[in-house]
């Protein structure tokens, strides 16, 4: 069995195996492995650790100039990243893609926590 310890918001902060917890730490018993990819895969909730959702987004998208794309399921305060520079936030409704410019994009988006960030491609004709 793992100790994972972890913090008011439910992100992981750090692992043991078959210690005795820490006095004055959150903390959750659990059959999860300790890995350098704990606390970016996974967090507890409700005393249970379990994986960090993701974002419904393709690895890639081919659009033409001007096409239109929605994106569904993109929580409320996620910002979004076009090329490395800040686009904006979302406010929790469906996302709408579309540029007038062809060529290639990299889109990043960063969830407010426990959602994985994603970053897609998009290639555009």
């Amino acid at each position: 069995m793992s100790i994972i310890y972890y913090n008011e918001n439910g992100l992981i902060t750090g692992a043991a195996l078959n210690m005795q917890p820490e006095e004055n730490r959150l903390w959750v018993q659990s059959d999860v492995v300790p890995t350098s990819k704990l606390s970016s895969d996974f967090y507890v909730s409700l005393g249970n650790v379990i994986e960090r959702p993701q974002l419904n987004i393709l690895e890639n998208y081919n659009l033409i100039v001007n096409q239109e794309i929605t994106l569904v399921g993109i929580p409320a305060d996620t910002e979004v990243f076009t090329n490395g520079i800040y686009s904006g936030t979302t406010d929790g409704t469906d996302v709408l893609l579309s540029f007038d410019i062809d060529g290639n994009y990299s889109l990043r988006f960063r969830p407010p926590f426990p959602y994985k960030e994603k970053t897609t491609q998009v290639s555009v004709t």
